[in-house]
């Protein structure tokens, strides 16, 4: 939907910046006042008062859950900035932005003490219409984030957070503190409970592997481009070629079969010439041939 009006680019950019430095500054001195008020019920713990300590373990828990929604939003902000080309060119709303943007809306007139998220919010809306911004701040879209709308919500802290939370603060002070066993036990599979699978099964065997079935081989009707052509043109499939292979697990005399027969009667090869004979004769002529040199010399001086 083409929003009627458009949004001061510039301002939104200023505000996002200014929004996540105040959402920081926030979530820190959340944190601060967290740490003093583990330090009182350390104290409510070590004098008995446990059912003080409890509320103000309520009260630590929501205070928690504030600082994740500021870092959320913190998040959400970024990613804006980091997106803020497509928010100037975009008439509509991008699929990517639509959570981000409606959780800012959503939760802007839920946080205290951040006018500038407000301002990002007002001007969100007149960049997108009215009538996204009423759904998104009615979430009737449902595409604020979950977890969010558990943070800002106004729900009681369970129960058995609240007991996990004494332990951890009995541990980190090194007080004694036994924490209820009914309460961890019962609330806390009703609390999990949604979170974790089904897993348990009326029959207690495990489920058996399905049967291979017979006739599961691949079928023997194989294309025709697989098929292997021989010399005469004929096609063979190349299963038959599987089946005409000798396997590995076959015996022996099935070996000894498959191979040719030996002849009996082995045909007789050609004598070879001995060269050794041939080198005595030739060595034999050369001796000769220079004792006759010589005589022929001899006669000639004697004349």
């Amino acid at each position: 939907m083409a929003p009627p009006i458009s949004a001061n680019f510039t301002k939104l950019k200023t505000n996002l910046r200014l929004s996540i430095q105040r959402l920081r500054l926030l979530g820190k001195k959340k944190t601060e006042l967290t740490q003093k008020s583990r330090t009182e019920i350390g104290s409510y713990i070590f004098t008995g008062k446990i059912d003080r300590a409890r509320i103000r373990v309520e009260h630590i828990i929501r205070e928690d859950y504030l600082v994740e929604a500021f870092e959320m939003l913190e998040m959400y902000c970024d990613l804006l900035l980091t997106r803020f080309g497509m928010i100037e060119q975009m008439r509509t709303v991008d699929e990517g932005l639509v959570e981000a943007i409606s959780s800012i809306i959503w939760a802007s007139h839920k946080i205290e003490g951040c006018p500038e998220l407000k301002v990002v919010a007002d001007l969100l809306s007149k960049k997108y219409g009215k009538q996204f911004a009423i759904a998104a701040r009615d979430n009737s879209l449902g595409r604020v984030n979950k977890k969010l709308l558990h943070r800002l919500g106004v729900e009681i802290p369970p129960k058995v957070l609240v007991e996990k939370y004494l332990v951890e603060i009995s541990k980190s002070m090194d007080l004694a503190y036994e924490p209820d066993p009914t309460i961890l036990n019962a609330n806390n599979l009703n609390i999990m409970d949604k979170f974790l699978l089904d897993l348990e099964t009326n029959d207690p065997n495990p489920p058996l592997i399905p049967s291979i079935p017979p006739n599961s081989s691949p079928s023997s009707t194989i294309p025709d481009e697989l098929a292997v052509s021989t010399s005469n043109g004929n096609k063979i499939n190349p299963q038959e070629l599987d089946n005409n292979i000798l396997s590995l697990n076959d015996d022996v005399d099935d070996i000894e079969n498959f191979l040719p027969e030996v002849p009996s009667s082995l045909p007789e090869l050609p004598s070879q010439k001995d060269f050794n004979q041939q080198e005595t004769v030739k060595l034999k002529t050369d001796l000769d041939f220079e004792e006759l040199t010589k005589r022929f010399e001899a006669l000639k001086k004697s004349k």
